[in-house]
């Protein structure tokens, strides 16, 4: 504006009355045209500038509200899957013992052994395997018993609310009769502990 001012001030318009009429109608369009883009250089291209720019973070935060709308009407289902996801930490955690819990699951696995008629020969803990979360707890067990109290105690494993895991068994016959037959069972049971804080 202090240009488009300044501009004005510096043109003599006496001396524009005293030039004649047809240099005045020759030289009138192009004081117009000076005119005009000086307007335009002070102060319609800037506003216009100010104007887009405007426009644009018009058009983001409308974007950024669209966005907080749908995320404000899908709370409930939000806040649901949260609910849901939870339930199934929790329920899987019960899973896995934590370390205060792993003696009491062992003297358990043990106790079924015992409970369901076999003899154990060994029963013993091998150094855990440490993974993101949870630590592999593997038993190397050895055992004398019945084909059904074999059958009991494997039935008995599966129905604990904690993870056993039953590998490479190897089971042979030691006795043989018309009334019974006495397996000698070898192999490994794993079972899991959690692990507090994701580690060690």
């Amino acid at each position: 504006m202090e240009a488009l001012d300044k501009l004005l001030s510096q043109i003599n318009l006496d001396a524009f009355g005293k030039i004649p009429s047809h240099a005045r109608l020759a030289v009138g369009p192009l004081v117009f045209v000076l005119l005009c883009a000086a307007y335009w250089g002070t102060l319609y291209k800037g506003q216009q500038d100010k104007l887009l720019a405007q426009q644009g973070q018009k058009q983001e935060m409308q974007r950024k509200l669209s966005e907080v709308k749908s995320i404000a009407g899908n709370l409930p289902a939000f806040q649901a899957e949260v609910t849901e996801l939870e339930r199934e930490l929790t329920k899987a955690l019960k899973q896995l013992p934590v370390g205060s819990e792993l003696p009491t699951l062992l003297s358990d696995i043990s106790t079924l052994g015992l409970e369901s008629g076999l003899d154990i020969g060994l029963f013993e803990p091998r150094p855990e395997v440490i993974n993101s979360f949870y630590a592999e707890v593997p038993i190397d067990l050895q055992f004398v018993g019945g084909y059904h109290a074999t059958a009991i105690f494997f039935g008995k494993l599966a129905s604990l609310p904690r993870i056993v895991n039953v590998n490479g068994i190897e089971m042979k016959i030691k006795k043989e009769n018309e009334n019974v037959t006495v397996l000698e069972v070898r192999g490994t049971i794993t079972t899991f502990r959690f692990l507090e804080g994701g580690g060690a």
